[in-house]
């Protein structure tokens, strides 16, 4: 079950879609050994450059919400 089903995230509805490009550039290519294993390190960089890291926040503070009934 997914915890965030249901919850809203400004930054994530801005940044999803380049995500999932660089999802698909970085961790499909890994896969499938067109890209080295040690290129996971800089995917995780990249994905909390481009918006992972504030979707990650209003997540949390999302479901920290919804726990305190708000």
């Amino acid at each position: 079950m997914d915890p965030c089903a249901g919850l809203f995230s400004d930054a994530a509805t801005k940044a999803q879609p380049q995500l999932d490009e660089l999802e698909e550039n970085y961790i499909n290519q890994i896969i499938v050994g067109n890209r080295p294993f040690s290129d996971l390190e800089t995917y995780r960089e990249q994905w909390r450059q481009r918006g992972g890291d504030d979707m990650r926040t209003e997540y949390e503070e999302a479901l920290a919400a919804r726990e305190n009934g708000e």
